[in-house]
């Protein structure tokens, strides 16, 4: 299936994603699978923690292990813009890295402009609804 990499920690602390970066290896094959870096980076939160999506993957079943290395799972300009903001480090003990299950990303593609015609659509229906006894006379 489609799976996603997703880091928590708390809210308005600087997150120590520029240390490492994750390694999702097959333990009966030993193969790598290949990490798509997330577009948009979605992240929901509740005001205290935050979570953030950092890659996606697609894997076949099986069993599979992740490991932290050494190295960076953010771009060079994302790391430029987080030095810009003076926030504390988050602590570590509240600070988790999540594997869930995803949907594939043409969904996103496809509903966004399908969002927009459904807003279109109901502005649609309120003009008509308000101009009708002009248009149906």
């Amino acid at each position: 299936g489609v799976y996603s990499i997703w880091q928590k920690g708390q809210y308005f602390k600087k997150l120590p994603v520029d240390k490492f970066k994750p390694v999702i290896c097959n333990e009966l094959t030993k193969e790598k699978i290949a990490l798509t870096p997330s577009i948009f980076r979605p992240n929901s939160n509740d005001g205290i923690t935050v979570k953030i999506e950092l890659f996606r993957f697609s894997a076949e079943p099986g069993k599979y292990s992740i490991d932290l290395i050494e190295g960076s799972s953010i771009t060079k300009l994302e790391t430029v813009i987080s030095s810009l903001f003076p926030a504390k480090k988050a602590d570590i003990n509240k600070y988790y890295i999540l594997v869930r299950e995803s949907q594939p990303f043409y969904y996103v593609l496809l509903g966004i402009p399908l969002i927009v015609v459904s807003g279109l659509l109901m502005i649609g229906g309120l003009v008509i609804g308000i101009l009708a006894d002009q248009i149906f006379k």
